[in-house]
């Protein structure tokens, strides 16, 4: 009897891996199918303080850039200060629906889009081609050099934003790294510095920022996961051991 319950618990949690993926694409889409037939109103993000975690290339600077066509105002953290310096130059050319780039060519190409889209530069402000009415003609973007995994410095950096930017209204946890390679030949140190960035850097930083959020009873948490939080990957256990944690 009780490997029949054993059995069915199993099943059960097979199911669920495989079916759950599966219904939040299809909640997605037809989320997107009433907002294209404007059943459902799209959500503005222009002036709303973003902050965006390992901004510095990849899917993080891929953020900044689509928030900053929205108009919003992005806070950038990532430890990689040069990485973090371009993604914020590059959605300062880019805030503009005018000032066109290849999105979908891949990040390499965003820096020689640049040449093609600057008229007037300040030193930490640059104006495009035309901006639309409704767009921010002149973006606020705030980048910051900090390592996530540090309680202390997440408090402290969280308390500067506050200061110098104001409360965040969308928080966007993706910073994250990984190790490539088998489990046992990965040392404590480097399984360590996986959960501390991927797992306890998403709380700290939230527990950081949600108090004014709730106060105002509004603002959104962004955790970004990985298909390795719901299926094991060969090679990467820690990795996929601290994704399972964020998709909970």
């Amino acid at each position: 009897m009780v490997d029949g319950h054993r059995s069915f618990d199993t099943n059960s949690l097979a199911a669920f891996r495989i079916f759950s993926p599966i219904l939040f694409v299809l909640s997605a889409v037809i989320r997107a199918t009433l907002v294209a037939l404007g059943i459902r109103k799209r959500k503005k993000v222009e002036g709303k303080v973003v902050l965006i975690t390992g901004s510095a290339c990849g899917l993080g600077r891929e953020l900044a850039l689509r928030f900053a066509k929205k108009g919003a105002r992005l806070v950038l953290w990532d430890i990689d200060k040069e990485g973090n310096e371009d993604t914020a130059e590059i959605c300062r050319q880019f805030q503009s629906e005018n000032c066109t780039h290849p999105l979908h060519d891949g990040i390499r190409r965003h820096h020689n889009a640049l040449s093609k889209c600057r008229v007037a530069q300040a030193p930490k402000r640059t104006r495009c081609y035309q901006p639309h009415s409704h767009t921010l003609s002149l973006l606020q973007c705030h980048t910051y050099t900090i390592d996530v995994s540090r309680r202390e410095v997440v408090y402290k950096t969280a308390d500067e934003v506050r200061s110098e930017v104001g409360d965040v209204d969308i928080l966007i946890n993706n910073a994250g790294i990984l190790n490539d390679g088998k489990f046992m030949d990965v040392s404590d140190e480097r399984i360590r510095k996986v959960m501390e960035v991927n797992v306890m850097a998403n709380i700290w930083i939230t527990r950081s920022f949600l108090p004014s959020m709730l106060s105002k009873n509004c603002g959104h948490v962004v955790a970004i996961c990985s298909v390795a939080g719901l299926f094991g990957a060969s090679g990467l256990v820690d990795y996929s051991v601290s994704k399972f944690a964020i998709v909970g």
